[in-house]
Order: structure tokens, then sequence, then C-alpha cells
């Protein structure tokens, strides 16, 4: 079978749960399937990537004006901060591998990604939500005062309708 991970990031280096379960999983995958991996790297994730069924693309820039930019977009659609800007990085790229490898299922590790559900054309595929985002925004609420908190209550609700 051939299998497309999507992947919000890249199974390099194993340090952190999401990355451990995501290599784990490949590793056992392909003992007996063809996977291709379209993921995105973060700014630690460094060295070569030589294996040619990996695509690795640069995670989207989330500096304090990027994030000020696409506020207005959250307030709009009622979604998670970042959420559009991740998936419309990987769109495209997305769209060359369903074309160039005509995967039998697309796997979407993370469900910040899952905007792209939209893209897969009525292929089969699977959402793995890793990660409860939303426990992360109600600590970084705990800690916060003034504006930041009153942003971070609207986040948080975003965050629980779109998980």
């Amino acid at each position: 079978m051939r299998i497309l991970i999507c992947s919000l990031e890249a199974p390099l280096p194993p340090v952190n749960g999401f990355r451990l379960q995501l290599r784990a999983l490949i590793e056992q995958l392909r003992k007996r399937h063809d996977i291709r991996i379209l993921a995105l790297r973060y700014p630690d994730q460094t060295g070569p990537n030589d294996d040619p069924r990996t695509t690795l693309l640069p995670r989207p820039v989330t500096s304090r004006a990027a994030k000020a930019r696409a506020l207005p977009r959250s307030f709009l659609t009622r979604r998670p901060l970042g959420v559009a800007e991740l998936a419309a990085r990987l769109r495209e790229p997305l769209r060359e591998e369903l074309d160039r490898f005509a995967p039998d299922v697309v796997h979407i590790a993370g469900q910040e990604l899952s905007l792209l559900a939209e893209d897969l054309g009525g292929r089969p595929s699977l959402l793995t939500a890793l990660d409860a985002e939303y426990l992360n925004v109600e600590a970084e609420i705990q800690v916060s005062s003034g504006l930041r908190r009153l942003l971070l209550g609207r986040q948080l609700a975003w965050v629980k309708r779109f998980e």
C-alpha cells in the first residue's frame, strides 16, 4: 500500500512525544508499505534530509507581527491562530505529492493540519490528533495577564471548537 504521511513536525530528531510516535509509526509501516513523508521542519531540526521519500518544508515564521496579522482571520473564521498558515504552507507540495505518488491513503499527523482534508479529493484519509492543544492554551492563560490573557481566552474557545 502507498501511504502519504503529512505531518506538523518532521520525525527528526525524536526529542518529543510527537516525533517519537511518528518515527515509530513510520518504521513499522515501512516494513510492509511504501511510505512518503511531507512534513514541516522546525528550526531545531537541522541536518541533512537525504531520504528522497521525505519532503521537509520550513515551518512558517510565527513572529509577534505575523501573529498580529493573522489575528483578524482567526476572529473571522473562529479558527485557532496559525492553522490556516500551516495548511497553506503544505497545500501545494501536498497536491504535487498526491499527483506524483498517488497514495492509497493519506495520514495527517497533527490536528493543526486538518484543513488539508479539503485538498485530498476524496482519497481515504485519517487524522491523528496527538496533542490536546487546548491544555497548552489553558496553561498559558494561567500565567498571562491583560490583553494577552484576553486574547488567549478567545484562542482557547477557537482551539476547543477546532479540536
